[in-house]
């Protein structure tokens, strides 16, 4: 097999930008990370909202968290031009099977169909970045090999970039910044007590 390239959906791309986490990502999944277009427009539209939510409270009301994850997503925002993140368009044929993931399973969302479309068509080596549970069975089915969140924390402390302690912290800080991060301790994925999946 050639090189892996890593396609991104929304979810673990904002657990890792929420947590200015984008050198990290880097450094795991290597260069360019792809990004459909459809989750550029989800994340560009979680920024919209955050952004306004900020706007309409003075400052001394403002969530310090929130502040925080609007830098973070503001700091991501230069990187969206192929350094790390490259956004794919999807066309043809992967558009239609985009369009039929999406239709035809009700429990994935746009941004995951167009994810699956373009690991299904541009064949061995393109590796799903999913956390949504359907979207990953789905890719099963597909036979698109998969990864998410919980992997790619367990893969960095596996390969010293952080350590086991550090892995906790970042996935508990990715839990408070939104609600749909990964659940449990690391520790339990890493004794297996867990699974990712």
């Amino acid at each position: 097999m050639g090189r892996r390239r890593y396609v991104l959906d929304t979810r673990p791309l904002l657990n890792f930008i929420y947590t200015d986490q984008v050198k990290l990502l880097e450094r795991l999944l290597g260069k360019p990370i792809y990004v459909p277009a459809m989750v550029h427009e989800e994340w560009k539209k979680a920024r919209a909202a955050l952004q306004q939510e900020l706007r309409r409270l003075p400052i001394r009301r403002q969530d310090p968290v929130q502040v925080r994850m609007l830098g973070n997503l503001d700091r991501a925002r230069r990187r969206f031009h192929g350094n790390p993140f490259q956004v794919v368009h999807l066309h043809g044929e992967e558009m239609e099977q985009a369009m039929e993931l999406y239709e035809g399973h009700k429990d994935i969302h746009p941004g995951e169909a167009d994810v699956l479309a373009l690991c299904l068509h541009r064949g061995p080596g393109w590796i799903a970045v999913l956390d949504d549970r359907p979207a990953h069975e789905l890719a099963l089915t597909l036979q698109i090999p998969t990864v998410g969140t919980i992997e790619l924390l367990l893969k960095a402390v596996k390969q010293g970039l952080l350590s086991l302690n550090d892995g906790e912290h970042l996935l508990n800080e990715m839990r408070m910044n939104w609600p749909r991060a990964p659940r449990g301790r690391l520790a339990e994925y890493v004794s297996g007590r867990r699974q990712a999946w």
